[in-house]
């Protein structure tokens, strides 16, 4: 027996453990998406627009309020990048909840030369990321508006 289930324990951590399980397949199926040789930064991030609202408005049916975002672009090293985002919400208390995920090192060679050679001078690009549309009347994805931060060294 062991000293879980000896305090009834059990079956309430193998729950939890589904549902970490549950949200890091979630996570990680949000940054499978196909990516496509010599993309701009731009081009890069409308490929996760798609996902990225599908994550929000899986958020705001659970009572959360999306209030802005930004999906980020980051320098690795000379031959990889890196996806992030951070989406901020209030719940119905105002409270502030942050979700946020970054991606395993993407090949730098999905990348335009263009924009490789911007992350390697900014090491980040951030585009805001705007409410998920409700009726969008294309099919078309929608780029985020783009920001820059440049790290000082």
């Amino acid at each position: 027996m062991s000293f879980i289930n000896i305090f009834g324990l059990g079956e309430a951590v193998t729950e939890v453990a589904k549902t970490l399980e549950v949200a890091a397949s979630g996570i990680t199926a949000m940054f499978d998406v196909v990516l496509s040789p010599n993309m701009s930064l731009e081009q890069l991030a409308g490929t996760y627009s798609k996902k990225i609202d599908e994550l929000i408005l899986a958020e705001m049916n659970k009572k959360l309020d999306y209030v802005g975002g930004s999906f980020n672009v980051e320098y690795a090293n000379e031959s990889a990048f890196q996806v992030s985002y951070e989406l901020y919400f209030q719940d119905e208390n105002k409270e502030w909840v942050k979700k946020e995920a970054k991606s395993k090192p993407q090949k730098m060679s999905y990348l335009k030369q263009e924009a490789v050679a911007e992350l390697h001078k900014k090491k980040k690009v951030s585009f805001e990321i705007d409410p998920p549309s409700a009726k969008r009347e294309e099919k078309k994805e929608i780029v985020p508006k783009k920001e820059s931060k440049e790290n000082e060294e």
